[in-house]
């Protein structure tokens, strides 16, 4: 694999691998220590793999979770992609109106000499802003999206953010369906390679990246501690389909 791999940053995680490897560490202790090739479901699942016994059956999965993940992001990527022409196309066709035919109106309305409503006057002042400090614009929105980011850094700030994209308008049900998704798809993984179900919890909540979701599937793994069965809390903390926690159930019984 090492004579094979072009990607440098990856070779080189191989090369320490091996090395880890044969001065006595097991292959999953290897790979957790390069987090940001191998995710935590990739770990857990070579773990139980070598526990049990079938390493390859192990491998052979995350090579099929990879391949349904990157089938999803592309179709995720193709949902996006129409949406996101139709608004650079509509910014641009603002800021040309803006710039180049607000202003021509500007000089004939000052002409009447009458007095115009607030919104006019604001989209003038705003043409005005655009046209001779345009390099404040710019920097006002680099400064907005520089501190957008550096506020959903934060604990607060992404749990916010989280919580407020599952609630976008045409977007939401789409963000929510994927999260379902990448959480069920991880979880099922790591039961069937033998994953305890509490571990499998943990690092599904993970690989679902909302907080939101992270949270009330800490809850329902802490109800599971307590002896209740996966499909109760999954179905009471409200934020999968019913269609989930019923399939659940099925599998329990």
């Amino acid at each position: 694999l090492i004579d094979e791999t072009e990607n440098l940053a990856l070779r080189r995680a191989l090369v320490q691998i091996v090395r880890d490897i044969q001065a006595g560490t097991t292959f999953s202790q290897a790979l957790s220590r390069h987090p940001r090739i191998f995710s935590e479901m990739f770990v857990a699942l070579v773990h139980a793999g070598e526990v049990g016994g079938v390493l390859e059956h192990s491998l052979q999965s995350i090579a099929e979770s990879l391949d349904k993940e990157m089938e999803l992001r592309e179709k995720v990527k193709s949902a996006f992609v129409y949406p996101v022409v139709v608004l650079t196309v509509a910014a641009g066709v603002v800021t040309f109106m803006l710039m180049f035919i607000i202003p021509v109106f500007e000089k004939v309305y000052s002409q009447f000499h009458s007095r115009l409503p607030a919104p006019t006057l604001a989209l003038m002042a705003t043409s005005r802003l655009i046209s001779h400090y345009w390099w404040v614009a710019l920097a006002g929105l680099a400064g907005i999206v520089w501190g957008f980011r550096a506020f959903i850094r934060t604990d607060k700030g992404r749990r916010i953010w989280d919580r407020a994209k599952l609630r976008l308008p045409l977007f939401g049900k789409l963000i929510r369906k994927i999260v379902v998704l990448r959480f069920v798809r991880t979880l099922g993984a790591l039961v069937q390679a033998g994953v305890p179900l509490l571990s499998a919890l943990q690092t599904a909540s993970q690989v679902a990246n909302n907080l939101e979701f992270t949270q009330a599937i800490a809850q329902v793994a802490g109800e599971v501690t307590e002896g209740a069965p996966l499909s109760a809390p999954l179905r009471a903390c409200g934020k999968f389909p019913n269609l989930v926690p019923r399939l659940v159930q099925v599998g329990e019984e």
